[in-house]
């Protein structure tokens, strides 16, 4: 192991010399109080500069935000929309094909999720933070949309009346034109382009950590209104404001001008 050059410098909780082993874990000592001092201290800076971040992008929305707006942060899904290749075509309707067999060959191992009894879409406050990331979980979908064995008799449990071959007919038929680069196959610019009833259940399902947060702000408070910022690390890529009733989106490029002009 190469030394490092010079002594570690001292903690920076408690000011006490460090070791070697110390110093490569980070700035605190090998002491757990520091070390969970210091997470602290890491957290309430993240805090605090997302808390700045936000008042700066909800002065480039001006009074559009309310004062009692809720916050969330979310990752970006940097991609571009392109012409769906033809070779993905062909690869996820041949995975497509062989799931419903194996789902066939399973029939009756496998007890369908129950459907749920109220389908109502979440509320659009909520659905902000999947908006603004642009998709950002829906693109670990690319090859198969989760339309595999452990899904697909949720899928088949919803139309009795149809064989297995009119549903692959009717996915075939919705793959878009164009579709996110390297992502789900229907995942389009404005979101999944199959209705609901033709997802995955975890595709209605799935709810990220970040979305979570979201939800239990919103519990508290329901007609508040959500300013939702999609970020790459430091960098803010695009930002939703939405209330029960509006959206307003941000473009990346509207914020990287307003933030050019503001330095």
């Amino acid at each position: 192991m190469l030394a490092l050059p010079g002594s570690p410098a001292p903690c920076s909780v408690c000011g006490r010399p460090r070791d070697v082993h110390a110093a490569v874990r980070g700035p605190a000592c090998g002491n757990r109080q520091c070390q969970t001092a210091w997470i602290q201290q890491q957290k309430s800076a993240e805090k605090e500069a997302f808390e700045n971040t936000c008042d700066r992008v909800a002065k480039t929305f001006g009074e559009k935000v309310s004062a009692d707006a809720v916050t969330a942060r979310v990752p970006y899904l940097d991609r571009r929309v392109i012409p769906t290749p033809e070779a993905e075509k062909r690869a996820f309707r041949a995975t497509l094909r062989e799931a419903l067999r194996e789902t066939a060959r399973r029939a009756g191992e496998a007890t369908p999720r129950p459907l749920p009894e109220d389908e109502t879409p979440a509320t659009l406050t909520l659905n902000a933070s999947c908006i603004a990331c642009r998709g950002y979980c829906c693109r670990q979908g690319a090859g198969h949309a989760f339309l595999k064995p452990e899904y697909l008799p949720t899928v088949l449990n919803r139309r009795p009346a149809d064989p297995p071959a009119a549903v692959y007919r009717d996915y075939v038929r919705r793959i878009p034109a164009e579709s996110m680069e390297n992502a789900c196959v229907y995942q389009g610019e404005e979101g999944c382009v199959l209705p609901r009833n033709m997802r995955s259940w975890i595709c209605n399902d799935y709810e990220c950590n970040d979305r979570l947060r979201l939800k239990a702000k919103l519990e508290e408070t329901p007609q508040a209104s959500a300013l939702v910022v999609a970020m790459d690390g430091k960098n803010v890529k695009a930002a939703v404001i939405a209330a029960p009733d509006s959206l307003d989106w941000l473009e990346p490029d509207a914020y990287a001008a307003e933030r050019a002009q503001s330095q």
